[in-house]
């Protein structure tokens, strides 16, 4: 389904943007209320369009996909606290609309990835403050299947 909804939610987009371009100020408001009820019709084909094609090249192992699936936690729980830290040293400083927020996000991530790599995944005791085990598990060993003993084998 993929493939049909990812032209009818464009469509749909279209149909809305150049409703809201060419309809004019004076329209009745019915005519406004039945535009703005086409953003809807556009929403789940958009939906499904997303995740349609993010199954087709998203649905097989990547070699970064355990590392991050560990990380994902640490990083929530740390995002939030950094992005603030970072907006209250940056925002006296007045660097603008595009930097300002530019540089709180690049100091976000690089904040997340140093500790956890340096920290969380490193030290032994933060590791179940954020989700993770004290100890990371070693391989299962693999051991010889157990077959049933006869009465020869006991003799």
């Amino acid at each position: 389904m993929r493939r049909i909804a990812l032209p009818s939610a464009l469509t749909c987009f279209a149909f809305y943007l150049a409703g809201i371009r060419l309809l004019p100020d004076s329209a009745p408001a019915a005519i406004w209320r039945v535009l703005h009820a086409l953003r809807y019709p556009y929403l789940w084909p958009a939906i499904c369009a997303v995740l349609g094609w993010g199954h087709v090249y998203l649905n097989r192992p990547f070699r970064w996909l355990p590392y991050a699936r560990k990380a994902v936690y640490p990083w929530y729980v740390l995002h939030q606290s950094l992005l603030l830290f970072f907006a209250w040293q940056l925002m006296p400083l007045g660097l603008g609309p595009v930097a300002e927020p530019a540089l709180i996000l690049a100091c976000t991530i690089g904040g997340c990835a140093l500790l956890h790599e340096c920290l969380i995944r490193r030290v032994r005791w933060p590791r179940p403050l954020f989700g993770m085990e004290t100890t990371p598990r070693a391989a299962p060993v693999a051991s010889a299947p157990m077959t049933p003993r006869t009465a020869d084998d006991i003799a």
